[in-house]
């Protein structure tokens, strides 16, 4: 029976090790002539990152994950980018100007369909409020701006260049 406990606990730690390799650190606390301790400590996923033109970007609230893709707050983008932003909220539609360049980007809260310029896109998501804070995928956002984005899976790394 002991043979059979060991034998389960190891197929356990096994299956743990390969599910969540990236995310996992072992190490021995206890040893002894026949035994020893393992402790198995599962790390938190890192936390979003947002790279602009190799400066990583401090925005209040915080990226999240959600659904595989990265939500940034629109509002503070949008300011840091020049733009002008106003909102409806009969509509609950956001509209930005750059008054430098006369671009324009309009989004509407659930509505997957967004302008940039004079193009319409349809995504597969819309503008999502949590807590009172719009939010759009990384890629979109920027995007629309005219930047191209890339991503970094292993650091959690949106990369944005211009």
């Amino acid at each position: 029976m002991k043979k059979l406990s060991i034998m389960i606990v190891a197929l356990i730690l096994l299956f743990n090790c390969v599910v969540f390799a990236d995310q996992l650190t072992a190490e021995v606390i206890q040893s002894g002539n026949s035994s020893f301790t393992v402790e198995l400590k599962l790390q938190a996923e890192k936390a979003p990152v947002v790279n602009v033109n190799g400066e990583v970007m401090e925005y209040a609230p915080a990226p999240f994950m959600q659904n595989d893709r990265m939500y940034v707050p629109v509002r503070q983008i949008l300011g840091q980018n020049g733009y002008y932003i106003n909102y409806d909220e009969k509509t609950a539609t956001i509209s930005a100007i750059n008054t430098l360049n006369n671009h324009y980007i309009v989004m509407q809260i659930g509505n997957k369909t967004y302008t940039s310029g004079q193009s319409s896109y349809q995504f597969d998501v819309a503008p999502i409020v949590l807590e009172g804070r719009t939010f759009v995928p990384v890629r979109i956002m920027y995007s629309m701006m005219g930047f191209n984005v890339d991503y970094d899976e292993a650091t959690n790394t949106a990369i944005i260049t211009k």
